[in-house]
């Protein structure tokens, strides 16, 4: 992928977009250009993702090579990593980009990898589809690299070359060298005019390959310090990795742990509220046995009432008839003293009726 800046526009050009259909769910890739879907991996162990999520990080990158750096650079990794789900899709900060340009990075940056366009249809985006032939490209890129100089103070040292014939061209093309020594015919100043030129290529290639050698240590340098700081950011997010994979352990302890006290808790709840259930069915059972208990004594009380009630009744009868006894008693003894008494007047009448046998006799009535 390459992208030339003219302006407020932009020119890309893109290669080796892959059309693969596979689907993966390892957790592997930058944080700040990886997708959301491949964030969830890691966090969902059943989640997958396939080429879209390339094409988010092609989004990523578009914004990348527009601003100097991707989104959410300036915070760590692992907070990126954290934000990447959970923010709205990045878009550019700046409004001087073409209306193609932010329609393009939108078509990628979309949040639901479902949603988010193929490649066959990102090509066919107007931002991509209205670019330039390499032609075209190769003079936009010269135009902007020199009035970046012009901009920069960077000045071309211009050299005024003697052009000399076609014949000396073709010479100079087929790689034969021009000669100031075997050039019969030549006068002194046409001589001395091509030492000059001479001894100034000499310069000039001199200086140009010294310039080339400082370009390639510099390039030498500029890349060790770039695998320097991708084997520090490579050996950081190993430990980021191992410190993330140490936190996540120690909080599967902690849910395990958490578990295990749940279920002891639970266990003892169960175990509690089974005792209560038990102390409840027995304090039934009691309250149902002392009920019994209480209605059968009612019960036997009633007998002993009606018992009682029965033996009064009996005494009274007993009583009734013993002074029924008492009474006839009495008059028996009434009856027995007015016999005596009738047997004495019999007695006395037949003493009396001795002398007057004649005597009326007497009855005595009640």
């Amino acid at each position: 992928m390459q992208c030339f800046q003219k302006g407020p526009n932009s020119f890309w050009r893109i290669r080796g977009l892959s059309g693969a259909v596979g689907r993966r769910n390892t957790f592997i890739g930058t944080p700040y250009w990886m997708a959301p879907e491949v964030i969830a991996c890691d966090e969902n162990p059943d989640a997958t993702y396939d080429f879209k999520s390339d094409l988010w990080s092609l989004g990523i990158t578009a914004i990348e090579m527009a601003e100097g750096a991707p989104p959410l650079c300036d915070m760590h990794p692992m907070r990126a990593l954290f934000l990447i789900p959970r923010n709205p899709a990045p878009r550019l900060k700046s409004k001087k980009w073409s209306k193609k340009f932010q329609s393009f990075i939108e078509s990628c940056l979309v949040k639901n990898h479902s949603q988010r366009p193929t490649t066959e249809q990102l090509m066919k985006h107007p931002f991509i589809r209205d670019q330039p032939n390499e032609r075209q490209v190769r003079i936009q890129l010269k135009d902007h690299i020199d009035r970046t100089k012009k901009k920069r103070g960077e000045k071309d040292e211009t050299e005024y070359e003697y052009s000399g014939s076609e014949e000396e061209e073709e010479e100079n093309d087929s790689g034969e060298p021009s000669s100031i020594l075997n050039l019969p015919g030549e006068s002194t100043l046409r001589r001395d005019f091509l030492r000059l030129q001479l001894a100034n290529k000499e310069r000039s290639e001199a200086l140009r390959r010294q310039q080339l050698e400082q370009q390639q240590r510099e390039n030498e340098e500029h890349k060790r310090q770039l695998l320097a700081e991708r084997q520090k950011r490579i050996e950081e997010q190993k430990e980021q990795r191992r410190r993330l994979e140490e936190q996540q352990r120690r909080e599967k302890e902690l849910r395990k742990q958490q578990e295990r006290e749940q279920r002891r808790h639970y266990e003892e709840q169960m175990r509690r509220e089974e005792e209560r259930r038990r102390a409840e069915h027995e304090q039934e059972y009691i309250r149902r046995q002392l009920e019994e208990e209480q209605r059968q004594l009612e019960i036997l009380q009633q007998q002993l009432l009606q018992e009682q009630a029965l033996l009064l009744e009996y005494k009274r009868k007993q009583l009734e008839e013993q002074r029924q006894a008492e009474r006839l008693q009495r008059q028996l003894q009434q009856e027995r003293d007015y016999l005596v008494s009738l047997q004495q007047q019999q007695q006395q009448q037949r003493q009396d009726q001795r002398p007057a046998e004649k005597k009326p006799l007497y009855h005595y009535k009640e």
